[in-house]
């Protein structure tokens, strides 16, 4: 069976923003924006954000911050199917009940510091913290090799990322680590792709979130060995993502890695 639908949506946003610079090791950025979609649904927010640096040495910045954030679905995943066409098909769905995908509104707040350890070297940490009406997730339904956005009624999104950076001509190091948490509770949109034990299970309980994953991490490598040529090496690692009833298991850990070569080349015409 088909069916096919289209629709067009409209995004508007308008945002002011200043910089007051109190000393000069103290600066505060300060600003609101004001959002509103016509899309599959009709809404808006206007979000203030602010965000403070200090910094107590030449070596050292400290930076917290607190924001409003609001972000619609991407519509080009929503797929509004007549349900109904479907029963006794090999695509009947588990249950004809279908919210449509709300625009996530979250207060973000983070704290951060970056330490120069030696003129090359810098290292930094920073955590967040998210609490969030009606979390986007995305997951993969079925067959369809396209996400389908989903919202949780409630969710927490929270973690610490570590860095470090090494810089002293001809190489540079880097490496990040990240530590994270994202559970939601309670579907509202999209719910004829869960089985109705699913959905009440996750109706009572926080859950994992599709993308959520404990541990990324990257490092990189690049050296200018030689007049106009360079040798990279960079890799990413991930503890695995989300799968299984209700998020409880999670996929094979993974790392990839990355060898390329650069070399530039002066052509006759310059």
């Amino acid at each position: 069976l088909d069916d096919r639908q289209g629709r067009t949506g409209y995004q508007y946003g308008f945002y002011v923003q200043d910089e007051w610079r109190v000393t000069d090791r103290f600066t505060v950025n300060f600003g609101v924006r004001a959002d509103r979609i016509e899309q599959y649904t009709n809404d808006g927010q206007v979000s203030p954000r602010v965000n403070a640096v200090w910094r107590p040495t030449g070596t050292t910045a400290v930076h917290a911050g607190y924001a409003r954030t609001f972000t619609p679905a991407q519509q080009e995943l929503i797929a509004t199917p007549v349900l109904e066409r479907f029963v006794g098909t090999t695509n009947e769905p588990f249950t004809l009940e279908s919210g449509l995908p709300k625009p996530e509104r979250a207060h973000r707040f983070d704290v951060g510091v970056t330490q120069r350890i030696t003129p090359a070297w810098t290292v930094g940490v920073d955590a967040y913290y998210k609490n969030v009406r009606d979390l986007l997730d995305f997951g993969q339904f079925g067959g369809a090799l396209i996400f389908t956005p989903i919202n949780y009624r409630k969710g927490h999104v929270y973690g610490v990322e570590f860095s470090t950076t090494y810089r002293a001509d001809p190489v540079l190091f880097y490496g990040n680590l990240a530590l994270s948490r994202s559970v939601g509770k309670d579907i509202r949109s999209a719910q004829y792709n869960f089985e109705p034990e699913e959905l009440e299970y996750i109706r009572g309980k926080y859950v994992r979130t599709d993308h959520d994953q404990l541990v990324t991490g990257s490092a990189g490598a690049v050296w200018r060995a030689w007049e106009g040529g360079r040798l990279s090496a960079s890799m990413l690692y991930g503890s695995g993502l989300r799968k299984g009833f209700a998020n409880s298991e999670k996929v094979t850990p993974y790392a990839t890695f990355n060898v390329g070569v650069q070399q530039d080349l002066v052509l006759p015409d310059g």
